[in-house]
């Protein structure tokens, strides 16, 4: 999903620009297959748990860049073996392109353009995959703070933020995912209403009388299903002093029209927004909920 992606910004980003433009509009293709992406996919599973770090996914690509290299080599030899084997002369042209192909260009420099925070972060905006929250502002509020070099507290301008995820990019970003499409079902394509007929058990939302009987459903049988809540949880320990102040709050959506077999599993679940509780009971959650509402309505 969409997610809050830390951005590194340092004084080297152009640089690094330069180098992901040219790695990725310099890659062998070989095949069909895109080692690149696949690569960024492994290591998006790895960021996705809560706790591997950064650095542990620096850790991870630097030693299998390594591993790739000894492939590579591997791979070499089994070809050349092969080669020699059918009386195939290495010093063809079509020959010692492949074998550099695969030395070079399609095993370990397919990482090239991801082998930073910064470039994955890029190469996920280019592929739009990445969808980047909206930072809102809720309120603002005075709040002494500490100047060290003044010595003393001064009094200063707060600004009480969420993060938002639109929701329409979101869903649309599904809607074009082919692995999404193929474990979504709905009212015509059979999901549930026969067999509630059946056996008289709810096994789904869509057998239930809320959904059979919802007008919009009624008239747009294949509309999506959206199942929206909000979990609160701890970024410190919890035992310590003064916890409360660090809880954040998570709205977060499951798409009812996926498979039930999916739908509990964590990449079926979105982050939709984010906020301190303290806000929430500050400003109340009408405050809170009003770009996702806006964005329901538009939808």
């Amino acid at each position: 999903m969409g997610s809050f992606c830390p951005l590194i910004t340092t004084d080297d980003n152009d640089m690094e620009t330069d180098d992901f433009a040219a790695y990725t509009s310099g890659q062998p293709h070989l095949t069909g297959v895109n080692l690149t992406n696949s690569f960024m996919a492994f290591l998006g599973q790895l960021e996705s748990k809560s706790n591997f770090t950064q650095a542990n996914v620096q850790t991870v690509l630097e030693n299998f860049r390594t591993f790739l290299d000894d492939v590579s080599e591997y791979c070499t030899e089994k070809v050349k073996t092969l080669l020699l084997q059918l009386d195939v002369p290495l010093s063809t042209t079509g020959v010692e392109t492949c074998l550099h192909e695969i030395q070079i260009g399609c095993l370990s420099e397919s990482l090239a353009a991801i082998d930073t925070e910064y470039k994955r972060t890029q190469y996920l905006r280019q592929s739009a995959t990445l969808i980047e929250p909206i930072e809102r502002v809720l309120s603002t509020r005075n709040e002494l703070r500490y100047v060290a070099s003044a010595g003393y507290h001064v009094p200063t301008v707060v600004e009480d933020t969420m993060q938002y995820v639109p929701l329409e990019k979101l869903l649309g970003a599904l809607m074009l995912n082919d692995q999404y499409c193929k474990i979504m079902t709905n009212i015509s394509a059979g999901t549930p209403v026969e067999t509630f007929e059946s056996n008289e058990v709810v096994k789904h939302y869509f057998h239930s009388n809320s959904y059979k009987q919802h007008p919009f459903f009624q008239k747009h049988s294949n509309g999506l299903a959206l199942n929206l809540y909000v979990d609160a949880f701890e970024t410190t320990n919890v035992l310590g002093s003064h916890t409360g102040v660090h809880k954040l709050e998570g709205l977060y959506m499951v798409v009812q029209n996926f498979h039930p077999a999916y739908q509990s599993q964590l990449s079926s679940i979105f982050l939709v927004a984010l906020w301190y509780a303290q806000d929430a009971k500050t400003y109340g959650y009408s405050k809170i909920l009003e770009p996702v509402i806006a964005s329901l309505l538009k939808l």
